[in-house]
């Protein structure tokens, strides 16, 4: 008996061992793969102070904390200053940067039978200084409200689905409105499209990424094309299957990458802050959906679901993604510097409250 007892000792010690390394193992082949994403999109920005920023950003919104000032907070800076240059004056293509990330995500999902889903989502405000923000109809906040709306782009297949594109709409009314368009900072060639335009443009973009291309010859290596041959039944059940998944990509992606929490007010600072949400989501869905296809049978022999991204971004805080940092002297700085900005103002709105009560 006591034989056994040492025995059993011994494999579970061994067990134990074996679950560690793969643990490390696990741990190696994520932040290898979040830094190949960042290789990938690096040369979207021209300095390697901006490259070291969204890297830095990413692993923020990856944290505990999803807003502009406590980003900056979780991963060190004493003030939120050098991530508002970041979003709002710094020299980068973020639109590159969603393409570099959409191809590398294709490259990783491709399963030779991908379907392009297209849906928009919308954003309460609690003010119209926001750029797009009026009264107008959207499903996810429960009908006609002050918000946001954006129409997003799915791509899903066999293996995995993620988000790829997104496009801000501007309603008519805030198009032909030149102060809001001077105070948000939106483009002059930016002019009204409805949401059906808006969504075209982002599954014709989507389809010029997803040819392939050789990276110095230019060559491509296959055809995505359209038919309008009859399709066989089970293929349209297939495609009409898959459309719940952008509903799934907007929940998550704004419950894990921060879409739609940036609290940002100008065209420029909603496409920059969004284009990193897309980068922190596509590395979660790609990384989980690699897992997915390793582990999937283990995970049913060991009457486990397959690893979600909710689940994954536990397993990465701590590990991949370093802890925010809350050491006492941190902590108080920001909480100086906070009540002395909100200080600040609060001044600023009663001159403005007394001003305007003065002209009426």
């Amino acid at each position: 008996m006591g034989g056994c007892r040492i025995h059993d000792r011994f494999v579970e010690q061994n067990n134990e061992a074996t679950a560690a390394a793969a643990t490390v193992a696990d741990d190696d082949a994520r932040a290898a793969l979040l830094a190949d994403l960042l290789a990938q999109v690096a040369g979207c920005f021209p300095r390697r102070e901006t490259r070291q920023t969204c890297a830095q950003m990413v692993n923020g919104l990856l944290m505990e904390d999803q807003n502009c000032w406590t980003i900056a907070e979780a991963i060190g800076y004493r003030r939120p200053y050098r991530l508002h240059h970041f979003l709002s004056r710094a020299v980068r293509d973020e639109e590159l940067l969603v393409d570099a990330a959409a191809g590398w995500a294709a490259d990783r999902l491709g399963d030779g039978d991908g379907v392009l889903i297209i849906d928009e989502t919308g954003d309460g405000k609690s003010s119209a200084d926001a750029a797009g923000a009026a009264r107008q109809y959207s499903g996810s906040v429960g009908g006609v409200a002050l918000c946001q709306v954006m129409v997003t782009l799915t791509y899903a297949t066999g293996c995995g689905h993620t988000l790829l594109g997104r496009a801000l709409y501007l309603p008519d009314a805030r198009a032909a409105d030149e102060e809001h368009r001077e105070l948000t900072g939106i483009p002059d060639e930016v002019m009204f499209a409805t949401r059906p335009e808006l969504a075209g443009g982002l599954a014709e973009h989507a389809l010029e990424l997803l040819v392939r291309r050789h990276r110095y010859t230019r060559k491509l290596s296959f055809y995505r094309c359209w038919t309008s041959q009859p399709a066989p039944l089970s293929r349209l059940i297939h495609v009409a299957t898959v459309r719940w998944r952008i509903e799934e990509d907007h929940q998550i992606a704004k419950q894990t990458a921060g879409l739609y929490k940036g609290q940002v007010t100008c065209w420029s600072s909603w496409h920059r802050w969004t284009a990193i949400c897309l980068l922190a989501y596509i590395f979660l869905t790609v990384a989980a959906a690699l897992e997915r296809r390793r582990d999937g049978a283990a995970s049913a022999a060991a009457q486990m679901i397959d690893v979600t991204v909710p689940e994954l971004l536990r397993l990465l805080r701590g590990t991949v993604i370093p802890p925010p940092c809350r050491d006492r002297g941190h902590v108080l700085d920001w909480s100086h510097w906070r009540r002395e900005h909100q200080h600040r103002a609060r001044q600023a709105h009663q001159r403005w409250n007394a001003y305007a009560d003065a002209v009426a």
